[in-house]
């Protein structure tokens, strides 16, 4: 996934990620789908609440932002995207920074600043 850029998700902002190619793309797709329908983690109560966006999160938003704030936040993102590697609208995608995931596993959080493994959770190799 190459990375194009810092967006605001409500109470989270991110960095967008685009494929390089439908295949990379559905590989997630289906691996999440997967991921959801399996029987044992539907025993852990674990559920798709949201559609997939390509992104990872930087850091979230934990309490409530009056106007000045709001507007503050949005200039920032909008200056880091004037200065991504290929600028926020890249015509060479090689020029964009690029995540690899190739292990992944089920993590739970009693809040989103500590997310713990147990044993028992499955892990997937990628």
């Amino acid at each position: 996934m190459r990375l194009i850029g810092v967006s605001i998700f409500g109470t989270a902002l991110g960095a967008l990620g685009i494929f390089d190619s439908e295949p990379a793309y559905q590989r997630i797709l289906d691996f999440r789908a997967g991921f959801y329908d399996d029987p044992h983690l539907s025993t852990l109560d674990v559920r798709m609440t949201r559609p997939f966006i390509g992104h990872i999160t930087l850091a979230y938003i934990e309490t409530d932002l009056d106007a000045m704030q709001r507007e503050m936040l949005a200039s920032s993102v909008y200056e880091i995207n004037k200065q991504w590697p290929a600028g926020s609208r890249p015509t060479n995608t090689s020029d964009m920074p690029t995540f690899n995931l190739s292990l992944t596993g089920l993590r739970r959080y009693h809040h989103l600043s500590a997310f713990h493994r147990e044993e028992d959770y499955p892990r997937y190799h990628l």
